[in-house]
């Protein structure tokens, strides 16, 4: 391997680029990963190993940090592999999945009430802004829409701006939650609701799933399927049903 591993990362960056690829954060793991092995005076073809060690010798204390390197890595070492025949490939998952989601905080009927009306009293009293927002979080927390950041009217920031100052006056934290509030949150409480009702009303889910994700614009279908396990109201009714169900209930497992 004629210039190291360094030489070889660098070729793979670039190829990278020229297929329209670029992400300084996955290049820097790239670079680091080379350093590491070029240091150790490594030669040939990489082991499993040497990728593990690399890997696992991170400092980060988020215990999902070592698979998420690993995972950077997993493309550089399959090209490499293909090349010279005895470079080791890491299987997808070998140390563990590389993310995780933290639950979304669904809104309580309450805390919607007291969110809009203390958008009311933004400043500047008597103005447009206070009026404005109270609609964009009304009409979020009703539809489920996204705010766009390419709208010439709210920005992404100026919403999330304002949501920040209102959490903050309401003191919303992440003391007794899953996270702090966040403005994308009430686009979880429509759905979440959604589905609840209709588990309660005993509708067929699945079968309403399709339409569900088609009205949120997911491209897969099984996105919709993350908000299943967002609150304890509704695993406690879809646990409710499955015990009918179990139980050979033919009118509770409709």
């Amino acid at each position: 391997m004629s210039g190291g591993i360094t030489a070889l990362v660098a070729d793979y960056i670039a190829l990278r680029r020229r297929l329209g690829y670029h992400s300084p954060s996955q290049d820097r793991a790239l670079r680091a990963f080379a350093r590491y092995l070029d240091q150790l005076g490594h030669q040939g073809p990489i082991p499993l190993e040497a990728s593990l060690d690399w890997a696992t010798s991170t400092a980060s204390a988020d215990p999902r940090n070592p698979a998420r390197r690993l995972a950077t890595v997993r493309g550089f070492l399959r090209q490499l592999s293909a090349s010279d025949g005895g470079t080791e490939v890491p299987p997808p998952g070998l140390l563990g999945p590389a993310g995780y989601r933290t639950p979304p905080h669904v809104y309580s009927d309450a805390e919607i009430s007291d969110l809009l009306q203390a958008a009311t009293g933004l400043a500047p009293a008597g103005g447009l802004r206070p009026h404005c927002y109270a609609t964009l979080f009304g009409l979020i927390a009703c539809t489920g829409l996204r705010i766009t950041d390419r709208s010439d009217r709210i920005s992404y920031n100026s919403a999330n701006h304002a949501f920040r100052l209102l959490r903050r006056q309401l003191g919303w934290t992440a003391a007794g939650r899953t996270r702090a509030p966040r403005v994308h949150d009430l686009r979880h409480r429509v759905v979440v609701r959604r589905i609840q009702a209709w588990h309660a009303q005993g509708a067929d889910v699945d079968a309403m799933i399709p339409a569900l994700a088609t009205y949120l614009g997911h491209v897969e279908v099984r996105d919709v399927y993350w908000y299943l396990s967002a609150v304890p109201e509704l695993m406690s009714i879809v646990a409710d049903r499955f015990e009918r169900f179990a139980a050979h209930d033919p009118a509770g497992a409709s």
